[in-house]
């Protein structure tokens, strides 16, 4: 028998006998967001595991068992094994009040908040298992993936690819190369004209920087300046300083030039 994992759910309400469709689909959806994110962390692509429901048990509390019944794509058998293991154990990690792993990216800490919101609003009970261990979806849990944030002032650079002032959102995103990361910069209504203008453009932009817990990139930025910035075909390449200051070594030659700038340091 494959690898799979279970998930009982159950209303938390005494007047309630059932679950709701809504709730139902909820938690469902909310865990393929945690199984499909922690496979992609582990091999470093796109999830490619079909998870199928092979068995369902009702009255309350639902019980649902999702196994591997084939795949989209050929998937070592491997990385089901440690897909599962990493679920569980990570809300282990989480039950027992024990660090994060390191491995645990933000965009799926989100997806483990996520999975934890009808939990934490009191509308159900949950717990997850594998064939080995069982974990309660408890407060604990829910009050270590709410991430703590620090603040900061600084730069961050980018290119202004989706802009939105509908409603007085006033806020624009800028994706930056390295490394592949999206920031929300939210500005005030007199910078709206900087910013229609930066719009495909790279920039940097000062300001409040936000950094989500364990992350070195921000996640946001409260702006306060807006700074064009070249792009590489606008920069000199090399061939184009060759003669720029051609005193620069006065009488020495470049080998003594160069000699005496180590020199220096």
């Amino acid at each position: 028998m494959r690898t799979g994992i279970t998930i009982t759910i159950e209303s938390a309400k005494s007047d309630r006998e059932h679950v709701s469709l809504d709730d139902f689909s909820f938690q469902l959806e909310a865990l393929r967001k945690v199984l499909y994110s922690t496979e992609s962390s582990l091999s470093g692509e796109n999830a490619e595991i079909d998870w199928q429901i092979v068995d369902l048990t009702h009255p309350s509390p639902a019980e649902v068992v999702l196994r591997p019944v084939g795949t989209r794509i050929t998937t070592d058998t491997d990385i089901i094994s440690e897909t599962v293991n990493k679920v569980v154990r990570c809300f282990k990690a989480l039950s027992e009040d024990i660090s994060l792993p390191v491995e645990m990216s933000q965009q799926m800490l989100g997806h483990y908040k996520t999975f934890s919101d009808r939990v934490r609003k009191g509308v159900l009970r949950v717990s997850i298992k594998s064939e080995t261990d069982i974990v309660k979806i408890n407060k604990t849990v829910i009050d270590a993936v709410v991430p703590s944030e620090s603040e900061s002032i600084g730069t961050v650079e980018g290119r202004l690819e989706f802009l939105n002032i509908h409603a007085d959102r006033n806020v624009f995103r800028i994706y930056s190369a390295i490394p592949p990361e999206q920031v929300n910069c939210f500005f005030s209504p007199d910078k709206i004209k900087e910013a229609r203008e930066a719009v495909g453009r790279k920039i940097r932009v000062l300001g409040k920087l936000t950094y989500p817990k364990g992350e070195n990139f921000p996640r946001s930025i409260k702006v306060a300046s807006i700074e064009l910035l070249p792009e590489d075909d606008d920069l000199p390449s090399l061939g184009d300083l060759r003669g720029i200051a051609p005193d620069i070594t006065g009488d020495l030659s470049s080998e003594e030039f160069v000699r005496n700038l180590r020199d220096a340091e």
